[in-house]
């Protein structure tokens, strides 16, 4: 059974109507789809730009059907559409986040897998909206390597200061950093100058 039959009664999130890639979010159900644009996905991230390389099958479904199906793995679906809308449109208006941590550490998250956050500080007025309310967030050292990760992926100086300076103050014990997909200039033992000078 091919893909196109096993998603065919399924709903899609149009992100662009006039795309030509459907992204299958899991292979397990319930499975989420979502129509993009090549085009767009290609100009932003690496890990589109290698899929959809020429020569690889991807492409080739892409130039004789006109259309591409590929999969993702198991990112939470309005984290995936966040990176998603800011991809095909930067100035789309985002709604305001529930829990500002959690969603902001899953995007970047997703970003890095992406590997697009080198690209024209993607995101970064995503982040910046919500900062205000990120340096107003009780401080928990738990929690300063998921800032840490946001702060640098998205480029806000402002926000990783902070984080660090608290973990500075406040620090007492090491940080549980695994699983956080912490880029290797992060998780490496470069000072943290080193790293801000990185922003």
């Amino acid at each position: 059974m091919d893909i196109q039959s096993t998603i065919h009664d399924l709903a899609i999130e149009e992100v662009d109507a006039n795309g030509d890639t459907i992204l299958i979010l899991s292979m397990k159900d319930p499975r989420q789809l979502f129509h993009c644009s090549s085009q767009a996905l290609i100009a932003t991230c690496d890990h589109f730009r290698e899929k959809l390389a020429p020569g690889q099958q991807p492409h080739k479904e892409l130039t004789q059907n006109g259309k591409v199906y590929l999969t993702i793995p198991d990112f939470e679906a309005d984290c995936v559409l966040t990176i998603l809308h800011i991809i095909h449109n930067p100035s789309t208006r985002l709604p305001e986040p529930l829990h500002p941590l959690r969603q902001s550490w899953l995007v970047a998250r997703f970003n890095i897998y992406l590997k697009c956050q080198r690209d024209a500080q993607l995101g970064a007025d995503f982040i910046a909206a919500w900062k205000e309310k990120a340096m107003n967030t009780k401080f928990h050292l738990s929690n300063t390597p998921k800032w840490m990760l946001i702060s640098y992926t998205f480029r806000q100086e402002a926000v990783f200061r902070h984080t660090t300076a608290l973990a500075q103050q406040y620090g007492a014990g090491v940080f549980k950093a695994a699983g956080l997909s912490i880029p290797k200039e992060v998780g490496s033992k470069q000072s943290f100058q080193t790293i801000l000078n990185c922003l």
